[in-house]
């Protein structure tokens, strides 16, 4: 015959036990940060995403990234899109929504990157639209220009790139 033995358990060390666990749980589903897709793609008329540009646009992604993740945001991206299949812009935007949405994302940051700079390859543009995924509503929208980054100093193609990232995602977030 087989016994299985179960201790007893004081119900009283189990409440000292569990409830401040139950507690850690709460706060943390309660202080973590949303979670966010970033989707990067050329703008209407724009060509500047191909190969030899590939590390700006990295760069732009990862400025873009990393500010919403030093705010506490969960943040992932969908890829950079290099396919004008698209007949339309609003074509785009309902499949990066719909590519939130499965990922999970709250929210989504639609980054569109503008012409290149004839002298130094940077976009001379990028426009944003920042939306809550499960209303499609656009809590924020806006553009940047190359003249709106810094230039007193000397800046690498790839840390003024970051920079405009960093800045779309700082101004997606000012009016959320």
């Amino acid at each position: 015959m087989l016994k299985i033995l179960i201790p007893s358990v004081d119900s009283d060390h189990m409440k000292s036990k569990f409830i401040p666990l139950f507690l850690g749980l709460g706060l943390l589903s309660v202080v973590y940060g949303e979670t966010i897709m970033v989707d990067v793609s050329n703008g209407p008329e724009s060509l500047y995403i191909i190969d030899g540009r590939m590390p700006n646009i990295i760069a732009l992604e990862d400025g873009v990234m990393e500010l919403f993740f030093d705010e506490g945001h969960i943040v992932f991206n969908s890829g950079v899109s290099v396919d004008s299949s698209l007949p339309t812009l609003a074509a785009s935007t309902d499949l990066s929504i719909r590519t939130a949405r499965l990922g999970g994302a709250t929210h989504l940051l639609e980054v569109l990157v503008g012409q290149a700079d004839e002298d130094r390859d940077l976009p001379t543009t990028v426009s944003y639209r920042f939306y809550r995924v499960s209303d499609r509503t656009i809590l924020s929208r806006g553009s940047l220009k190359l003249e709106d980054m810094p230039q007193d100093r000397n800046y690498s193609t790839e840390e003024l790139c970051k920079l405009f990232g960093r800045k779309t995602a700082e101004n997606a977030l000012s009016s959320w």
